[in-house]
């Protein structure tokens, strides 16, 4: 939801067991190596089934798995030029690092017949890195052409800019609901409402996420990047 800004990663070499191969392309949470190849595994082995006569396929459940942040400081007298005044949360919902910087390995999608249920994933670039969500943020059906506005972002506040607290170098996790889609909807655009607000002294940026002409089956098979990963920050 922002633009991507240099970060200083810190990189760490470990043995596969049983072998001597060094494995460059792979991330530590919670003490466990993970490399893409995996991951990509995971991706393919959760594709869904096609619907019944092209329809959207109704996800079970929303994703409760997906924790909200916690709120640790309030906002005092929002200010949105002055990021004194921004709330900040922490706890934030930590995942694996994504497959490419590619929007589309970055978002998942649940649909149910109540809500939908739009997931993004963003690195945190410092140790408090601030963000915000449009209430113009929208999904588009292309057959139809009808728009679907954001309804809520909780723990968080529609346009209201916030603060994540956590290590750099994480990857976050957040939840945006939307109304429900049609079973006649499998093709949509994403579009996140451009953050046009100048902070002082702090870099602004524009809009997030932008996805055209997406499968709403190809954004469901990604539900397994939201799984949780606890980080575990080496110092």
């Amino acid at each position: 939801m922002t633009h991507r800004f240099f970060t200083i990663h810190i990189l760490l070499f470990t043995l596969l067991l049983g072998s001597c191969t060094i494995v460059k392309n792979y991330y530590i949470l919670d003490g466990e190596s993970i490399t893409l190849e995996s991951l990509k595994s995971a991706r393919k082995a959760s594709l869904p089934g096609t619907g019944k006569e092209g329809l959207l396929t109704y996800d079970p459940a929303p994703p409760l798995h997906i924790r909200k942040a916690r709120l640790v400081i309030p906002a005092t007298n929002y200010d949105p030029t002055n990021s004194a005044t921004f709330p900040v949360y922490e706890d934030v919902h930590t995942v694996a690092a994504p497959l490419s910087g590619r929007q589309i390995d970055r978002v998942a999608i649940w649909c149910t017949d109540t809500a939908t249920y739009v997931a993004d994933i963003t690195e945190q670039h410092w140790g408090r890195h601030y963000f915000q969500l449009k209430s113009d943020t929208y999904i588009r059906d292309v057959k139809t052409g009808k728009r679907y506005y954001v309804i809520s972002h909780e723990p968080f506040v529609l346009n209201q800019s916030y603060f994540l607290q956590a290590p750099p170098g994480q990857y976050n996790c957040t939840v945006a609901v939307f109304p429900p889609l049609p079973r006649t909807c499998t093709v949509i655009d994403i579009v996140e409402g451009d953050v046009t607000d100048v902070v002082k002294g702090a870099p602004g940026w524009g809009g997030g996420v932008k996805l055209r002409n997406v499968s709403v089956a190809r954004l469901q098979a990604n539900q397994y990047i939201t799984e949780y990963k606890p980080v575990k920050v080496i110092e």
